[in-house]
């Protein structure tokens, strides 16, 4: 039915994979340090006015946007997360930094998928200034967004990864 291929480079492929699953592995790990230590106590400041370690449960898409929505984002986020992973692996045409701006997206995209699988919300603990708060599935989102945005607006030639 449904034939999985994928670009015969299999070393660029598993590195994509280790990249992947090293982010999603990062992310899992602090999320549940904070769920287990820094829930009970809320608010642990790290630079006072500034920097802040706050758990915060997000039931909503990035930055609280949409609450309430869980099976919408979770059937959007696997739908997205196959998608992308399926044209990491398959298209053999794009360079280092296109492929590690979406080997991030899809790290962090797991990553707040698991949350939602576990928990029912994604835990949320970096507090910086007045900016909402995130975690670094957010951070590996939105850094993979910048990278692959440079990708496309400045790589004119493609390198091998």
């Amino acid at each position: 039915m449904f034939k999985f291929y994928y670009n015969r480079n299999t070393k660029t492929n598993r590195k994509i994979i280790y990249i992947i699953l090293s982010i999603v592995f990062i992310d899992q790990i602090s999320k549940r340090i904070t769920y287990v230590y820094l829930q009970p106590q809320a608010v642990i400041p790290v630079i006072n006015r500034v920097f802040y370690l706050n758990y915060f449960e997000n039931s909503g898409v990035a930055f609280e946007i949409l609450q309430k929505n869980t099976w919408l984002f979770l059937l959007i986020t696997s739908i997205l997360i196959i998608i992308a992973t399926y044209f990491v692996l398959k298209d053999t045409n794009i360079s280092n930094a296109a492929r590690l701006g979406k080997a991030l997206i899809i790290g962090g995209l797991i990553g707040n998928l698991m949350d939602r699988v576990i928990y029912g919300f994604i835990i949320d603990f970096i507090d910086i200034f007045e900016c909402p708060v995130f975690n670094l599935a957010d951070i590996s989102i939105v850094l993979g967004i910048c990278i692959l945005l440079y990708s496309i607006l400045f790589n004119k030639h493609r390198t091998n990864i």
